[in-house]
């Protein structure tokens, strides 16, 4: 089965899901979360900027990686602080982070709840940019009580996707070498390269441990084992750029950009997808 829920939309990204079913999206380009439904979507919240993913947490509130505005030449026409957004039921919207151990955050780009209940994001460093990829990426943490440290700099790869597995181990995409990554014992353990034109950008782990990858310009999910070998993949269409993905269930809610987001057109779209698999389960954190 492929549905599309929502179809008009300016560079979505990071699906979520809220307690009654409800599926929302980071919709870039519009600097808001979406209510992923029909023509245009909805509007969730204002947030300024460009939202690059989303998270919904303890008790339906909301967590974004607020970018600043930028998605590859694209800019918002008002910039706002790089920093981790959190969205209330009421909508309200508080920056909760704005700065790590080693410096301001530069471009958050994805997150996920830990089991022990600290939200970890990767910081892009800058708008992606193939022939330009200077700023270092980086790996963070942040505890409950809004505590922050940079676990990793990984250098210029453009740290992704991030999710953590059946195992809960940390994993994240480095999009420019095309490597998956995880975190051994506080270091780097790269585990695979991904195919030529197969990018890496948001993921999700499954209960049996196999990765689904959206990988942008293979047009469709890289589904991996837990060592890194390629164990399928799920097409979608030759106009589909997925950008994320989250399980509902066994089915696979995925974000998608279009090929016409590079023209700034409103190409993308919002999929739900059945699998032969069943989502790991999600924590729902929260920060204080």
């Amino acid at each position: 089965m492929k549905d599309i829920l929502a179809t008009g939309l300016l560079f979505p990204e990071g699906p979520a899901i809220l307690s009654d079913g409800t599926v929302l999206c980071s919709e870039q380009g519009a600097s808001q979360i979406t209510i992923a439904e029909g023509e245009g979507g909805k509007v969730y919240a204002k947030t300024g900027g460009s939202p690059n993913a989303a998270i919904v947490g303890a008790n339906d509130i909301v967590y974004a990686t607020q970018n600043g505005g930028a998605v590859g030449g694209w800019r918002s026409e008002k910039n706002v602080s790089p920093s981790i957004q959190k969205i209330d039921k009421d909508r309200n919207v508080e920056e909760v982070c704005l700065s790590s151990s080693d410096g301001n955050l530069k471009a958050p780009n994805d997150l996920v709840f830990a089991k022990d209940g600290s939200l970890w994001f990767t910081d892009s460093g800058q708008a992606f940019d193939f022939e330009k990829m200077v700023e270092h990426s980086r790996i963070i943490s942040l505890s409950k009580d809004r505590k922050v440290e940079t676990i990793l700099d990984t250098g210029p790869v453009y740290n992704n996707g991030i999710t953590v597995d059946n195992e809960d181990n940390i994993w994240w995409a480095e999009t420019v070498p095309l490597a998956m990554c995880k975190l051994v014992n506080g270091e780097r353990k790269e585990v695979c390269i991904l195919p030529e034109n197969h990018f890496p950008d948001g993921f999700v782990a499954a209960k049996d441990g196999r990765l689904f990858i959206a990988t942008t310009y293979g047009h469709n999910i890289t589904i991996i084992s837990p060592d890194g070998k390629i164990d399928g993949f799920i097409e979608l269409d030759d106009e589909a750029i997925p950008t994320n993905c989250i399980f509902d269930g066994s089915d696979l809610i995925i974000s998608d950009f279009g090929t016409g987001w590079e023209k700034n057109e409103k190409s993308g779209r919002i999929w739900r997808v059945s699998t032969d698999a069943e989502g790991h389960e999600r924590y729902l954190g929260e920060i204080i």
